[in-house]
């Protein structure tokens, strides 16, 4: 007899009880992703709902401009999150910690939290000092208080990423889901508030950042203080250093992601108006079903692979198989029903065509493919491969959205390429042989 969440539990004949309370735990953990993931998933689309409902399409060209350098921003420091999952997850492998829960007393180096502090702190001191350079483009004008609201957001994002990442690496899923869906509600409400009280530029910005302070909240629940407490074997520099590495690929990914709208404002050397809101709200309406489950089940993934190194093609077969399914069936229901979907949710003046909206599926399923390929290279302890995949996507992305062609035949075209040529440089340079003191070769 073994104890389950805190009740007796009798596993069934011929399993053994720890191996039954491990599957019974994993399964508790998924069940909780799961619904977390559904939570973010319906608040992140009422966000853009309402905005698009109260702004228009030009409006929400607009806010899908703040919305997605704060997030490309957010998504260089995800890469910390990463980090800390694979260090964490690689070290319990080793027999230096349990994976069951955090603990403080595992590893002998620093906290993981020092980490965090040092880099969500760089990270909004940059911001502060290059302001002038990114602010008129993202807000149309240099404000301070739009300034703050990102600088803020990032240093509390930085603490935010290094608890879920540890929570992540010891299979903590239940305080990792609150905190997740958390922030989504916490940023739902506050752009909700600043559409209806003022939808400037300001207000915008602090209403996306706020879910970034949650974690503040949280801290009375015993997982994520001790989460606080975890160390890195490694020494300081060396985890700054890995993690500035994976803070690189992630924010390649984030500019392709979320970043997007950003992408195209830059590049098009003047103000986007309504056509750009469609676009952006097609893009987004097409992606979500498959990037916001990755998003969410991402460590998962990632602590997945990690543990089946040794066979990570095995691995990593099925799950582009289950992607280029639902990207499939996703293309039929966007021909069938896409427009009526799209103008349902955001409103008449939010009209694409149905071969768009299939081609942007297609678009979708092929980064989500992508993002797969880079979990394997992070899997398989191969950062610099990661990184390069991102950075040569993200470069062959920019590349096209300057070809002289219409917003939204450039766009399709760098949205369909780029993870194709990503990809490509993943899965080829995963197939040759690593030497011997390439990228650490002796890396946990």
């Amino acid at each position: 007899m073994s104890r389950v969440g805190g009740l007796a539990a009798v596993a069934p004949r011929g399993l053994s009880a720890p191996l039954f309370v491990a599957r019974s735990a994993a399964r508790r953990g998924s069940a909780a992703v799961a619904a977390s993931t559904a939570a973010i998933a319906a608040l992140g689309w009422l966000v853009f709902v309402i905005v698009a409902h109260e702004l228009g399409p030009g409006g929400y060209a607009r806010f899908s401009v703040l919305w997605g350098f704060t997030f490309a921003v957010a998504g260089v420091l995800s890469g910390l999150q990463q980090e800390t999952t694979r260090a964490v997850s690689s070290a319990a492998s080793a027999g230096e910690g349990s994976a069951a829960a955090p603990r403080s007393e595992t590893v002998a180096g620093q906290r993981v939290l020092h980490s965090a502090l040092v880099l969500g702190l760089a990270a909004a001191l940059l911001l502060l000092v290059t302001s002038p350079a990114w602010a008129p483009s993202v807000m149309g004008g240099f404000d301070l208080g739009g300034v703050a609201a990102v600088a803020v957001g990032v240093a509390l994002l930085a603490v935010f990423l290094s608890i879920r990442g540890v929570l992540a690496a010891t299979g903590t899923w239940t305080p990792f889901s609150w905190l997740g869906g958390a922030d989504a509600a916490v940023r739902c409400a506050a752009v909700a508030l600043a559409c209806v009280w003022t939808a400037s530029a300001t207000g915008l910005l602090w209403g996306i950042v706020a879910g970034w302070a949650v974690w503040v909240a949280f801290l009375p629940w015993p997982a994520v203080r001790a989460s606080l407490q975890v160390r890195d074997r490694l020494p300081l520099r060396e985890s700054l250093r890995r993690a500035s590495s994976a803070m690189l690929a992630t924010g390649c990914t984030a500019l392709l992601v979320a970043g997007f709208p950003f992408l195209a404002r830059v590049t098009s050397g003047h103000g986007l108006g309504p056509t750009a809101g469609v676009l952006f709200a097609a893009v987004l309406a097409t992606r979500t079903p498959l990037t916001l489950p990755l998003n969410g089940y991402q460590l998962m993934i990632l602590r997945h692979l990690v543990s089946r190194r040794g066979s990570l093609r095995q691995a990593l077969l099925p799950l582009l198989v289950g992607v280029a399914l639902v990207t499939l069936v996703g293309m039929g229901l966007a021909v069938l029903v896409g427009p009526a979907v799209l103008r349902t949710f955001f409103g008449s003046d939010f009209d694409a065509t149905a071969q768009l909206l299939a081609a942007l599926v297609a678009a979708a399923g092929l980064l989500t493919g992508m993002s797969l390929t880079g979990f394997t290279a992070l899997a398989a302890d191969r950062h610099t491969v990661y990184t390069a995949g991102w950075v040569v996507a993200t470069a062959a992305t920019v590349g096209l959205l300057l070809l002289p062609m219409s917003l939204t035949d450039r766009s399709l075209l760098a949205l369909l390429v780029a993870p194709v040529v990503g990809a490509t440089v993943h899965v080829f340079a995963l197939r040759t042989r690593r030497q011997p003191g390439v990228e650490g070769g002796s890396r946990a």
